[in-house]
């Protein structure tokens, strides 16, 4: 089964770099509206910098631990989107162990 992601809206935390960058650059080639955060700003600007997407692609700085910031970064994208159709939950860092381990 193909998926089409064109126009649709996805929301991807931990994106200023790794897999949640890689994933929002194919989403926004595909077409989608991608909304992005990350703790760094200027790291989350940086990654993104000179990336021709127009209006789908949004930046914002948010730390998932915290409540609010998640509150905040959804009301952004229902303010300029109106909707959310996909969300990936992509933020953290490898403990670069066994998953049996971990």
């Amino acid at each position: 089964m193909h998926t089409s992601f064109h126009q649709k809206v996805i929301i991807i935390t931990g994106a200023s770099s790794g897999i949640g960058k890689a994933l929002a650059m194919s989403l926004l080639e595909q077409g989608a509206k991608v909304a992005v955060c990350a703790r760094n700003l200027a790291k989350l600007t940086d990654a993104y910098q000179g990336v021709a997407a127009g209006d789908r692609l949004l930046l914002t700085q948010a730390d998932v631990s915290h409540e609010e910031d998640c509150q905040r970064f959804v009301a952004e994208v229902m303010a300029r989107w109106q909707r959310i159709d996909w969300l990936v939950n992509n933020a953290g860092i490898s403990m670069r162990a066994l998953f049996a381990d971990l």
